[in-house]
């Protein structure tokens, strides 16, 4: 939706995920603060998340518009469980798609955490 967004507007996209995992060999980007930093600093832009906790106050406090997507529990875990059972081989990232990248024992504790609180 935020790649559509940005076309419609033709305002520059950005994929939060491509931004974090913009490292070699896909690891973490070092630079991932500053480069998210001067993103946000510009005049206009889409991002695809506000989620990563070290950029997300700098995001919040320059974004004039946030569209949230609110999906039910019924769509969220399937994907959740998809990514579970995604082969990971001794820790490395696991692409899931474009941009989309996790740790397969992140996915899991994420998971664990989630039903826990759903079921509250």
């Amino acid at each position: 939706m935020a790649r559509a967004l940005s076309r419609r507007l033709g305002i520059p996209y950005h994929e939060m995920d491509a931004l974090y995992f913009a490292g070699p060999g896909r690891r973490l980007n070092e630079a991932f603060a500053e480069d998210v930093a001067r993103i946000a600093a510009g005049p206009r832009w889409v991002i695809d998340s506000l989620g990563y906790p070290e950029v997300r106050d700098v995001l919040w406090e320059r974004a004039d518009t946030i569209v949230w997507l609110d999906y039910p529990r019924r769509v969220i875990m399937p994907r959740v469980r998809d990514r579970e059972d995604m082969p990971v081989h001794a820790g490395e990232l696991q692409h899931h798609g474009p941009g989309c990248y996790s740790a397969h024992s992140g996915v899991k504790a994420w998971n664990r955490r989630a039903e826990n609180e759903l079921q509250r």
